[in-house]
């Protein structure tokens, strides 16, 4: 109850002072163009169909899966990386959004693994490659990583840095999720490779943009 009492207040305050999620006053060329094109994208999928009929996911899981799947098909990465995913489920909305892509989704539990696995079977996936062992002589154009209560995001950004190039984009799942994470997200942001970053409370966008000349950093309602 408590808990739940903390995370209500908390998204209360960053509805307040979050920019408008419509466009208006973000002065960004490209977020504006984030927004309009992804955020405020209404247009259902055929593959929110296919997946929502196999799996169960709560609404609030469902939204940010969507909005998952919008990504991936607006900026269309051929190379994609998720890491600590949630048995198949995200998998599986990002992996259909675009089917040309190679997807990699890295679990350290075997269990999890076979898990996800079935599920992508029943979702029709067919561009994903699962795995124990995270790949390190590779380039990504989208990474995915899920926020957990021991994370050190800087940690993890370094990480993946060499697996990243300047157009790539890195998304953190619960960014909001506990008071220690949501410091890190904030110590993240001052990170000398990261140029751009938009707060969407669950989930963070972290761009390496060098047309950014200027860190700039948005929290947007969603």
């Amino acid at each position: 109850m408590v808990a739940s009492l903390q995370k209500f207040i908390k998204y209360y305050k960053y509805w307040l002072t979050a920019a408008n999620g419509k466009g208006h006053g973000i002065h960004s060329p490209f977020v504006f163009k984030f927004v309009i094109d992804v955020l405020n994208d209404e247009r259902f999928f055929y593959a929110f169909e296919t997946i929502e009929s196999i799996v169960n996911t709560d609404l609030n899981n469902q939204k940010f899966n969507r909005l998952l799947f919008r990504i991936t098909d607006y900026y269309q990465p051929k190379s994609i990386l998720l890491i600590d995913e949630t048995l198949g489920i995200t998998t599986s909305y990002i992996a259909l959004a675009n089917t040309d892509a190679t997807v990699y989704s890295y679990f350290s539990q075997v269990n999890n693994l076979q898990k996800a696995k079935e599920t992508a079977t029943k979702c029709h996936v067919h561009n994903c490659h699962f795995s124990n062992d995270l790949l390190d002589a590779k380039q990504f154009n989208l990474v995915y990583n899920d926020a957990k209560s021991d994370s050190k995001l800087t940690e993890v950004l370094e990480q993946l840095l060499p697996l990243l190039h300047p157009q790539s984009i890195l998304i953190i799942n619960n960014i909001n999720s506990s008071k220690e994470i949501e410091a890190q997200w904030l110590q993240l942001r001052t990170h000398s490779a990261v140029t751009l970053t938009i707060n969407l409370f669950q989930i963070g966008l972290v761009f390496f943009r060098p047309e950014n000349k200027i860190a700039q950093h948005f929290t947007i309602r969603f």
